[in-house]
């Protein structure tokens, strides 16, 4: 096995590395006056299994580009496989057509990288499981819920506490996590105003004097997130914690956290500078790469072959 690392998230190929007992292969990124890049590989890969560990977060082009040219450098040394390992995958909220002439970047995105060079792609807790299903890619979304699980079950947890899906998409997400710590699910309803645009977000279980734990894959600008926990506070919930699998956090996101009536927000570090480059002590750390070692493991003991899910 060998391990490259992009740019975008060294830390956790550093991390899942390290672990692993392995360095990771020796690589360069130039970029020129220009912007374009240029990736090198300075070690032989001929014969080996390759991953290469890239978010393709902010910004997302240029991590996008960077990774496909990377898959490129690696297939011209004649490795036996190349698997793209992308924590998150950007543009995955864009995952089918909203008109009948619109593109679906999700799927495009998937096929660019594996023309690039990946026989297969690994991530973690897509937005929506639309992309793998409706793909003839060989996709593999590792779901989140262990590492939720674990966090959460170390701690003292209330028997009457209530896992949270900020919206219905996001349901089964929750069902999953529930069903492991046996504790019961709420959803809330989300609408926008006909006239304001603004979000609405209603309730239809009682949540007054119980412990709420809200569960989403994706924190962006955060007005959702909070104007969850406010909904819930309004509901006279006793405390309201948050565990998101990817903190994208633009704009005022972290401002908005800081402000916001959650006690604590648990974000993984599937997005590097989400977790290092804030000043919020309300958000703690969560890793993914016990369970991004645990994918790597598994598909070289099954011979790289997609894993039925």
């Amino acid at each position: 096995m060998k391990i490259v690392s992009g740019s975008s998230n060294r830390p956790l190929a550093e991390k899942i590395a390290f672990s692993l007992n392995i360095p990771l292969v020796k690589s360069s990124l130039k970029i020129f006056s220009n912007k374009e890049f240029c990736v090198k590989i300075f070690e032989e890969l001929t014969g080996e299994d390759v991953f290469v560990i890239q978010s393709t977060s902010f910004p997302v082009n240029d991590n996008l580009m960077e990774l496909m040219i990377t898959l490129d450098a690696i297939k011209s040394n004649n490795p036996r496989s190349v698997t793209a390992v992308i924590p998150y995958f950007g543009y995955s909220r864009q995952d089918r057509q909203t008109i009948t002439s619109s593109s679906i970047p999700a799927n495009l995105i998937a096929q660019l990288i594996i023309t690039s060079g990946a026989d297969k792609i690994i991530t973690v807790d897509l937005h929506s499981e639309h992309l793998r299903k409706f793909s003839n890619l060989s996709l593999q979304n590792v779901p989140i819920t262990s590492v939720f699980y674990e966090a959460i079950a170390s701690d003292y947890l209330p028997k009457d506490t209530l896992i949270i899906s900020p919206d219905q998409g996001g349901i089964d997400r929750a069902h999953a996590l529930a069903k492991l710590l046996n504790l019961d699910v709420v959803s809330l309803y989300k609408r926008r105003h006909a006239e304001s645009g603004t979000c609405i977000m209603s309730l239809e279980t009682s949540v007054k004097g119980r412990p709420c734990i809200l569960i989403d894959d994706i924190v962006d600008t955060a007005e959702t997130l909070c104007k969850a926990s406010e909904t819930l506070k309004q509901a006279e919930a006793k405390s309201v914690k948050a565990y998101i699998t990817h903190g994208v956090l633009t704009g005022d996101a972290v401002k908005r956290i800081e402000a916001s009536c959650l006690d604590n927000v648990y974000i993984t570090d599937s997005i590097y500078s989400s977790i290092l480059n804030h000043k919020c002590l309300k958000i703690q750390s969560l890793s993914v790469a016990p369970l991004i070692i645990e994918a790597l493991t598994t598909n070289l003991a099954s011979g790289l072959s997609p894993i039925p899910l």
